[in-house]
This record gives C-alpha cells, structure tokens and sequence, in this order.
C-alpha cells in the first residue's frame, strides 16, 4: 500500500467511525457495560494515542532518526502482518496500566469527542504530505506493545486501531439501547 492509499484508508476508516455513532444519544454515547470502555472513553483514547503520533509524524525527520534510528534496507512489513502482531502482543494479558487509558475533560459532550477525534486524525494525515514513500519506510517509532516499526507500519497500525475501536464503539452502542 502506498501513501496515497494508506490516506484514502485512513480517512475512510475514520469517517466509519464517526458514522457509527451518528444517530445515538449523548447517554447512549456515555454509557457504559460490564466495565467495558463507552464509546466516549474509546474516542478519547483514539484521540489521545494520534495526539501522540501527530508529534512523531510532524517533527523533524533527523530528531527521529537520533532518538528510535532508521532502517537503510528493505521494505515496510505489510499490513496484515503488522496487525497479526499486534494482535499477537495485544492477546497477553496486561496488568497494569499502559499509559494510554482515556483522558476526558469533565464538560466533555458527545460533539467534543468527534470533534477532536476528526481533529487529530486529520493533523495526522495532513502531515504525511511531508513525507516520502522512502522515509515512511525508512524512518522507525516505537509502538508500546510491538517495538520499533517503521512510519508506515505505524500508519497501518493507527488504521487497525481505529477498526479494533469501531468494533468496541458498536458493542458499546449495542448494550446501551
């Protein structure tokens, strides 16, 4: 998948998202089941981690490549076999907090949450217009559960990751009605 592609996804799969709770109620949007996330708390965190990746993907390539190194041969890993490990690494039970648990303001609304969320993942997909086929496969950042990957593999990261949510969202959804 090339950048262009990897965008082209990553906006799709993210208005399939947005679309997913367009015509539920704040208090469906809120709720919460068996000690499972809500829908808001899955935004949150969404925004939370791309909050996170909009400052790798936009700061400068030579600070990256002295703080997580680059890879001079080779090309990126595929998709599927970047969300085979994940799910991999994701499958072992963790006991205690990543770090990445969600973070959400007091006054927050339903339309917030979308906003920022809508927000982040667009700063994100605009700063990939700086980046080259060769950097994205080049440059490496680090994954909390995964390790180093490169800037592409990343991407096809955020993409699995909003899917994983989406699947959360409308099981969240489905138990509040």
């Amino acid at each position: 998948m090339n950048k262009n592609e990897i965008i082209e996804k990553l906006k799709t799969t993210c208005e399939s998202l947005i679309a997913s709770v367009e015509n539920i109620t704040e208090e469906e949007f809120y709720a919460s089941k068996n000690g499972k996330w809500s829908a808001a708390q899955n935004f949150a965190h969404l925004t939370f981690s791309t909050k996170i990746m909009n400052r790798a993907y936009s700061a400068p390539k030579l600070g990256l490549w002295f703080k997580f190194g680059r890879r001079f041969k080779g090309e990126s890993r595929d998709y599927e076999t970047i969300v085979s490990i994940y799910e991999k690494a994701n499958s072992v039970p963790r006991t205690q907090a990543t770090g990445f648990e969600p973070r959400m303001k007091p006054d927050s609304t339903k339309s917030y949450e979308i906003k920022a969320f809508q927000e982040f993942h667009y700063d994100l997909i605009k700063s990939l217009y700086n980046w080259s086929e060769s950097q994205l496969n080049s440059y490496l950042l680090p994954h909390p559960l995964i390790g180093k990957i490169t800037a592409k593999e990343m991407l096809f990261f955020v993409d699995y990751h909003i899917l994983h949510h989406k699947k959360a969202v409308e099981l969240a959804v489905k138990f509040s009605i």
